[in-house]
């Protein structure tokens, strides 16, 4: 089978999932329309067309494939799958949607809309996004939940021991922001953390904006590649998972560092986030921000033993994938 991964750039979600199903014998193929993370392509060796960053390049260069069986767009921006069903009418068209309009806000979208009208099947990272999109549009085609797991081979199996350095309380990695309504705006996170004795770091997406968060008390770290960032976390006790305040769609979110923080083998604490608070009560590996219980040492290794003992992998997704795949074209893995 060979599936064409459609995207404005390779996020890490599609990394993974592509990883995943290169493993399991998909012929993976990549057709990237910004130029973002493009070492990402060459270090795996995804067979990549051209940049398509204009919609007529776009058209031209997927009026230009040939024997793909699937194509699998992923959004940001979501009319990309129109565009993919415009020039491939005869092949299925799954959108993966790793944020929504319409979650944010509530409001309606018509881009939004007619995406969903014109894919064939969609993939979503949460159960609260995929009830969502059957609520807000009334979807009835096939949708997966596909959780945005670590791949196999980026667990770090080797943590340091009691005599390498290490450093206490928590660990966030991810964007941050210095306007108030932003929902990444941690100062108030981090005060109320420090306040409690809570030492709380932070490995930023971007620089330029750590001043505000030292001055509220943080750590802020230098920023480093995304595959040495998981062992560089490994040293922390806890990875920080949520928004700076309660936010709609953060009810429903699983994001990415929630599953880095267990390939680091150091347990979450979610704040203001209902799903993800839901996954690791059920699994047993991770409490709310607002326990105290996080300052307790035999707690943090209750839950450390226990992430380090369980894998959640995007390798054992991708037989949900391909069945997706298959019931859409008529091809087998």
């Amino acid at each position: 089978m060979k599936v064409l991964f459609l995207t404005y750039y390779t996020c890490i979600r599609a990394i993974k999932e592509m990883i995943a199903l290169q493993k399991a014998g998909v012929n993976v193929f990549l057709l990237q329309t910004g130029n973002k993370n493009i070492e990402f392509n060459t270090m795996f060796g995804w067979t990549m067309f051209y940049n398509a960053n204009e919609v007529d390049t776009l058209r031209y260069q997927l009026g230009r494939i040939t024997g793909i069986d699937v194509i699998h767009c992923h959004n940001e921006p979501s009319w990309i799958v129109s565009v993919a069903k415009e020039c491939c009418p005869d092949i299925p068209v799954v959108f993966d949607t790793h944020d929504l309009f319409t979650a944010r806000d509530g409001k309606p979208n018509q881009v939004e809309r007619q995406t969903f009208q014109d894919c064939d099947a969609v993939v979503t990272p949460s159960k609260g996004y995929k009830q969502h999109i059957i609520d807000f549009y009334g979807l009835q085609k096939p949708i997966e939940v596909i959780y945005s797991y670590c791949n196999e081979n980026m667990y770090f199996d080797r943590y340091p021991d009691k005599n390498k350095q290490s450093f206490p309380g928590i660990v966030y990695e991810g964007g941050i922001a210095k306007e108030p309504d932003s929902y990444r705006y941690y100062v108030d996170v981090v005060r109320n953390s420090i306040g409690r004795g809570i030492p709380f770091n932070i490995y930023p997406a971007a620089t330029g904006i750590a001043k505000i968060y030292q001055a509220a008390g943080a750590n802020v770290m230098a920023g480093m590649s995304y595959f040495d960032l998981i062992p560089a976390m490994s040293r922390f006790e806890w990875g920080f998972v949520g928004p700076g305040f309660k936010h709609r769609a953060f009810d429903w979110s699983m994001p990415n560092k929630l599953f880095e923080y267990l390939a680091a083998g150091i347990p979450p604490v979610v704040y203001e986030s209902q799903e993800a608070l839901e996954f690791v009560k059920e699994h047993g590996i991770g409490i709310e921000f607002k326990d105290n219980a996080i300052k307790d040492k035999d707690v943090r290794e209750m839950y450390a033993g226990i992430v380090r003992e369980k894998r959640f992998t995007m390798e054992s997704q991708s037989s949900k994938l391909i069945a997706l795949y298959e019931s859409l074209a008529n091809e087998k893995v």
